[in-house]
């Protein structure tokens, strides 16, 4: 049978890929050769582009805020673009009998490795379940890489479609045990079924005194989050 198109193996490596104007970074978490870009834009920063609007290294038209095929119920045979992303879906709804279209349509632990540069921050209500399906969808020992803008700074708020805040403390909510547990559970049940690892987590230093909110005031945090190998 043949693999899948999307699959790791069967996309052409886009090195060196181009960040700019951000940095790409020189820690090793910042120069996988990353599987899916979420939110990609019209940089591609992984083999499989993500975003709902069409432009140069996108692949997939998706909402994933709603995690749906942009245009759902308007399928144009006559876009390439969107009709690959409708056929993926359906053929996700096919084989687990799914009508609804919510869901990033990859099986279970397909994907080596997704990066989102600057793109979370976008995410209202849908964040929390997208956390969830990268979790889903990663291999164990894949790695989810995230930077946002770190509150509190300008950048964190300026732009009016920032939908949250990320501070120092926020991916710990999706971090977990080995043998499936959360540390929620000591107090309420955890509304994530996420059970990352956090390996790595880089901030910006604060704004010198007096400099706060300023146009250098630029804060971003990136983290490093693995699928933990769950124990039997």
């Amino acid at each position: 049978m043949t693999p899948p198109w999307w699959q790791y193996d069967q996309l052409p490596s886009g090195e060196p890929y181009d960040w700019s104007p951000a940095a790409r970074g020189d820690s090793p978490y910042d120069n996988l050769d990353f599987h899916l870009d979420l939110g990609c834009g019209k940089l591609k920063k992984g083999r499989l582009g993500i975003d709902r609007h069409a432009a140069e290294g996108v692949d997939l038209l998706i909402n994933l805020e709603e995690m749906t095929p942009v245009g759902i119920g308007e399928r144009r045979d006559d876009d390439p673009l969107a009709q690959r992303t409708f056929d993926l879906f359906d053929a996700r709804d096919e084989e687990v009998n799914d009508l609804c279209h919510a869901g990033l349509p990859f099986p279970d632990e397909s994907i080596e490795s997704i990066v989102s540069h600057h793109f979370m921050e976008h995410v209202g209500d849908g964040f929390i379940p997208l956390m969830d399906e990268c979790h889903r969808i990663l291999k164990p020992g894949g790695i989810l890489r995230i930077i946002v803008p770190l509150f509190p700074s300008r950048t964190a708020v300026e732009d009016p479609d920032h939908r949250r805040l990320f501070m120092e403390g926020t991916f710990e909510t999706f971090c977990g045990n080995a043998d499936g547990t959360h540390w929620h559970e000591s107090f309420s049940v955890p509304y994530t079924s996420c059970r990352f690892e956090k390996v790595d987590q880089d901030v910006t230093a604060p704004a010198e005194p007096g400099q706060e909110w300023g146009p250098e005031d630029a804060r971003e945090m990136r983290v490093a989050l693995r699928k933990r190998e769950m124990e039997v």
